[in-house]
């Protein structure tokens, strides 16, 4: 009995003990955690795999593969043991593992980032104490059993702030974008918050990757007591993006993580200051105070000089009186020989030297009229016969840039090594009606003011349009032509589709996307405007955030930026635009021949839309060939401007050279004395010259330019005009002498005017070679054409004109009618002066010459002067390309609305050449911008530019090739972007899905502190600018960087980095006739550079040379060659000729060319109160 009890008090004890024991390790493992699932309940065909309901203890992971993803993914979750003991099977780590790769090549570059972030999903996933963070709240029943469909994930708020800091900043090279936005739902930047990015990545309906619904919940506290239990919010151990997670890795870029950057100097501004006197500007200050002292100056030169004026009269009164009557010439005191210098004596000997020559050329022409004419025609006919080899530049490149410029030779070599940039085919579509809309996103029910262009019905029409674009063929060669064949393909031969930047891109151009609805239980959860949103804030989505979970790239596959396909916006909100661009992107070639397919097209393509008509819409466009072709267009249409011009001048040449005066009413008399037949000859000879000129350089092999065709004529006429009327003039006025004959006439006024026709023709077309020095293609050739056109110009009116302006003169004195020559009329020799020459020689030349009034001109243009010396600095330089186009160009319209409604400009490039070693880690950290990389990289030196975006004009930052191709290199992710096959080495796509993992291995056996080894740098580089992008492996190169590297073999031979980058009679009426033809011209620089600044230029001109330029050689002109008043004294007083052939030195100052100096000087004698 005592035995039986003492063995059931043993047995109560042990079952008490165990008892006890089992209570003990129930609430040890209460308070150490256990499992909340463990393996995976979902069908393997599920697209999103559910776990497995399981409260119980973690299990030992005994598979190799999954051990060595662990310990690569979740270091902190493997301690010594070999079969660390999780809550998590071979088969949740395999997709844990495909789940992050999607996910961490965006935050790869920061080793800090990627680290936090895979913490947070390693824990939720295989952490051995979940219940102490996790509760499941919902299940479902499935075919292996009850998956768990819902959890609230409890973390400490200090864990969830340090994830999303260390990785708010890092950006994502291929799209210049924080790649935090891409998991934000679609928020910018600012917008996108630590409760933001957990709901995002939380809400399957927001998240088209969220297996189940994840509800994130942050606290302050270290426990907390959930529905009576207690729990502990996560806090693993999180690494700042400053910090390196060990010992083989770095801290962030200062790209990625401004913590790390050292002080940040501002970009430096290049504002203009202003200074500033009081409320006066500086340059107005000093213009004003100077025009004050200026003025002062001349009326006190003027008070002394009129002063010593007066002595001087008084004193040459009385050596007047004491001389014998007939020695004193006027005021004039004799010279005797001794009086003239060395000086004088030779000016005057070279003077008459140039004066026999010419006049004896004179005299030769007049003799032999024929040969002479032929001989100047003959010459220029040899010229002009070169224009069967003429070559027209239209390309503005090739016009406007040097050939040796920086600007050009860097051009150059990108065409040579990139190809060209795209050809751009640009529309820009604006809604008539521009009344915003109110409408509710489905998804949420809340209410935006969409702008105009998001209307279905618009879209539609867009669509529409786009698709007849897209089908538009021509014949080239006797093959049909589409936009297919022509196009830029990124993802070719993979895809085929053009890359369009269009809105309507969004659903693919596909018009059942676009009327695509999602009903549930009859309520109305998404449509277009939900698709849109959700692609607007991220256009790179493969799924959208809506009940549709379609696609926002484009049909070529990749992403549509909002930014490039709508306009007329503020900042970022795209809602709210105003205009819907597409945008065409073209394949362009060094070889003008490549070309033709895509110049073809885009002429129908131009066709098309001038045509297309609709109520809805306007349409601003452009092509490629668009600019080429409107200023070849308005080079035609200003043929029609120069001839006018031409006849204009022609005309007033008749009316202003002939002298009419009709004897006995014989109204016979006009045609005897018109100049019908000379100024259309001299009008011929001066095109002639203009056309000489391009034959010659034809044949030198110079090609010319639009620019140089258009302007050379107006210039040579202005010249050759000038000329015609200071001949012709000057033999008018210079009447014979005594018994002169015709010949010897002609030739005294040729050796008075031709000399100075000669300097100023010289001189003139000196100043344009001089213009030839310049490297800029335009301006060099203008000048050259511009010099030789002038000096043919000479050369014709000394040869050809002069023969046959003898020929008219004979005609004239013999009075034969210039249209019949048979006619005779009794020949006239008195012929008055014209009416305008007897004002200015009566009224306009004493009352301009009085004292008084020369003073006040002075003062008058001295404050004109510094008036526009003020305003200088308010001159804006550039060439405004709307003036390049006619004015009845469609390239207006497109220039209006581009700059109204786009939001970027062009691209710009950052280009690497030369001898580059890219597999060297030390060069490596010269360019990158991932961790490890120099802060002043060029990347972050491009980074800081972009930071200042309003001062550098870099948009964003670079696109950078480099960095994207470290990540897509690293060995993670399942699977990794490159692999190779097993069996033959060669490229296994990331697509490429097998159920044996020995097919396709890793490309990279050795990557260490983020870098591939330098052998593997340069192998795989070329898999990788082949490789397009997808879901399982976004860092594919082939799209966005195919065209940036360069390659010989493997090696590196250049690549470029993109990011995107705001006088009156005669000489003057000569003028003024053919530039008031300009001012009809459909040209706007005709308009604007041609007649309202050319138009300026003669009228102030005119008014210097009749106003000031008498007024102030008054006082301040040089003195006249004592040696020519010697000889003209003698000659005066005894009939003497001294120091001469002829005397054509002696009468030089009585007869100075048209002589309006000769006006003045008689006037004065004529007015002795202007004495005074």
């Amino acid at each position: 009995m005592n035995f039986l009890m003492k063995m059931l008090f043993c047995r109560c004890g042990l079952f008490l003990t165990a008892l006890l024991v089992v209570r003990f390790q129930s609430a040890e493992a209460e308070n150490d955690g256990h499992c909340v699932w463990y393996k995976v309940c979902s069908d393997k065909d599920a697209e999103f795999k559910k776990n497995c309901l399981y409260n119980g203890t973690p299990q030992p992971l005994l598979d190799k593969k999954a051990i060595n993803t662990v310990i690569s993914l979740c270091p902190d979750l493997v301690g010594d043991d070999e079969n660390p003991v999780l809550c998590c099977d071979a088969e949740q780590v395999e997709i844990l593992d495909k789940s992050v790769s999607t996910v961490l090549p965006y935050f790869s570059r920061c080793p800090s980032c990627s680290r936090n972030f895979l913490q947070m999903w390693c824990q939720s996933t295989c952490s051995p104490k979940q219940s102490l963070f996790m509760e499941v709240t919902d299940t479902v029943n499935e075919t292996r059993g009850i998956s768990v469909s819902g959890v609230h994930y409890l973390m400490k708020e200090e864990f969830a702030t340090g994830i999303f800091s260390s990785c708010r900043n890092v950006l994502d090279p291929s799209t210049n974008q924080r790649a935090m936005n891409i998991m934000c739902g679609g928020l910018m930047d600012d917008e996108c918050t630590v409760a933001e990015w957990l709901d995002f990545l939380g809400n399957p309906s927001k998240n088209p990757m969220a297996p189940f619904e994840i509800v994130f919940e942050r606290y302050k506290q270290a426990s907390v007591n959930i529905s009576g239990k207690i729990m502990y919010p996560l806090n693993a151990t999180v690494f700042s993006c400053a910090q390196a997670t060990d010992n083989n890795t770095t801290p962030c870029s200062c790209q990625d993580c401004p913590t790390v950057c050292s002080e940040m100097i501002p970009y430096p501004s290049y504002e203009k200051k202003r200074c500033f006197i009081g409320q006066m500007d500086c340059l107005v200050f000093v213009a004003l105070l100077t025009c004050c002292s200026v003025t002062v100056v001349i009326v006190c030169i003027a008070v002394v000089h009129h002063v010593l004026l007066e002595k001087e009269a008084v004193k040459s009164s009385s050596l007047n009186d004491k001389m014998p009557i007939g020695v004193s010439c006027g005021q004039q005191a004799l010279l005797n020989a001794d009086d003239v210098s060395s000086c004088a004596k030779i000016g005057a000997w070279l003077e008459n030297k140039i004066e026999d020559k010419f006049h004896r050329w004179g005299v030769f022409c007049t003799r032999h009229p024929c040969l002479v004419f032929f001989s100047g025609i003959t010459v220029s006919l040899i010229c002009t016969s070169g224009l069967c080899y003429m070559q027209v530049t239209t390309d503005p490149v090739q016009i406007w840039s040097a050939p040796g410029s920086r600007a050009r030779l860097e051009k150059d070599y990108f065409d040579s090594v990139f190809d060209p940039f795209y050809r751009i085919e640009q529309l820009i579509i604006v809604p008539r009606n521009q009344a915003q809309f109110v409408a509710a996103d489905p998804l949420d029910n809340v209410e935006f003011h969409w702008g105009p262009v998001f209307r279905k019905e618009f879209l539609h029409e867009i669509l529409q349009l786009q698709k007849q674009i897209e089908n538009l063929t021509v014949q080239v060669e006797n093959k049909p032509v589409t936009l297919k064949d022509i196009c830029v393909q990124p993802l070719a031969p993979e895809k085929t589709e053009c890359l369009i930047q269009s809105v309507v891109s969004y659903f693919q151009s596909n018009a059942t996307n676009l009327d695509d609805e999602y009903y549930e239980e009859g309520f109305l959860l998404s449509n277009w405007l939900s698709h849109l949103r959700s692609c607007l804030r991220n256009p790179i989505q493969v799924m959208d955030t809506t009940m549709f979970k379609m696609s926002c790239l484009g049909e070529y596959g990749g992403p549509i930026f909002p930014y490039v396909a709508l306009g007329g916006f503020e900042g970022s909100d795209y809602i709210s635009s105003k205009a819907a661009i597409v945008t065409i992107l073209v394949n362009n070639y060094d070889d003008p021949k490549a070309n033709e397919k895509a110049q073809a097209w885009e002429k129908i393509f131009i066709n098309f839309i001038k045509n297309y008509k609709s109520d809805n819409l306007s349409i601003s466009f452009k092509a490629e060939r668009s600019i080429e072709d409107e200023i070849e267009r308005e080079s035609r249409s200003d043929v029609s401007t120069i001839l006018i011009s031409y006849c204009v001048m022609f005309v007033y040449i008749v009316l202003a050279l002939g002298q009419y005066d009709i004897r006995g009413y014989n109204f016979l008399h006009l045609l005897v004395q018109s100049k019908i037949l000379l100024g259309l000859l001299g009008v011929m000879i001066v095109m002639l010259s203009v056309v000489s000129s391009l034959g010659f350089f034809a044949y030198v092999g110079i090609p010319t330019t639009l620019i140089s065709i258009e302007v050379v004529p107006f210039l040579v006429l202005a010249v050759g005009v000038d000329n015609i009327f200071i001949l012709v003039q000057a033999f008018q006025r210079g009447h014979g002498k005594g018994n002169e004959d015709v010949e010897e006439q002609i030739g005294r006024i040729t050796a008075e005017v031709v000399p100075t026709m000669l300097l100023s023709s010289f001189s003139e077309s000196f100043c344009f070679f001089l213009g030839a020095l310049s490297s800029m293609p335009a301006v060099k050739v203008f000048s050259l054409y511009a010099a030789l056109a002038i000096f043919f110009d000479f050369f014709l009116q000394i040869t050809c004109f002069l023969a046959l302006f003898t020929t008219d003169v004979r005609r004239q004195r013999s009075g034969r009618l210039e249209i019949c020559c048979c006619v005779r009329v009794e020949p006239s020799d008195d012929v008055s002066d014209g009416f305008l020459h007897s004002i200015i020689r009566q009224y306009y030349s004493p009352c301009l010459l009085w004292k008084p009034m020369r003073v006040l001109m002075l003062v008058i243009f001295s404050a004109w002067f510094f008036s526009s010396v003020a305003v200088i600095d308010k001159i804006e330089l550039g060439l405004d390309e709307k003036l390049s186009m006619p004015e009845d160009s469609y390239m207006l319209n497109y220039f209006k609305s581009m700059n109204q409604y786009l939001a970027v400009g062009p691209p710009v490039y950052f280009v690497l050449k030369g001898d580059f070693n890219y597999a060297d880690v030390g060069m490596q950290n010269q360019i990158c911008g991932s961790a490890g990389c120099n802060e002043n990289s060029l990347y972050g030196q491009l980074f800081r530019a972009a930071t200042y975006s309003n001062r550098s004009y870099i948009a964003a930052p670079v696109t950078s090739w480099l960095d994207d191709y470290f990540d897509w290199l690293r060995p993670l992710g399942s699977p990794p972007c490159c692999r190779l096959f097993s069996e033959n080495h060669t490229f296994c796509p990331a697509t490429f899905e097998t159920a044996e993992p020995e097919v396709c291995h890793s490309c990279v056996s050795s990557y260490t502190s983020g870098r591939p080894a330098p052998d593997a740098f340069s192998t795989f580089l070329p898999l990788f600018l082949f490789d397009n992008p997808t879901v399982s492996c976004s860092k594919g190169g082939h799209a966005a960087y195919a065209k940036s590297v360069r390659l010989n073999g493997s090696r590196v031979v250049s690549s470029n980095f993109m990011t995107y980058h705001t006088v009156l009679s005669g000489i003057t009426l000569t003028k003024f006739g053919g530039i008031v033809v300009l001012a009809f011209s459909h040209s706007q620089i005709f308009q604007v550079f041609y007649f309202r600044m050319y138009l300026g230029i003669v009228l102030f001109g005119a008014a210097h040379g009749l106003i000031f330029l008498p007024v102030f050689l008054s006082f301040a002109g040089p003195p006249l060659n004592k040696l020519k008043i010697h000889q003209k004294q003698c000659q005066d007083m005894f009939g003497v000729r001294k120091g001469g052939h002829h005397a054509i030195g002696n009468s030089s100052l009585a007869s100075s060319s048209g002589s309006f100096g000769q006006d003045f000087v008689s006037s004065v004698n004529a007015h002795p109160f202007l004495q005074n």
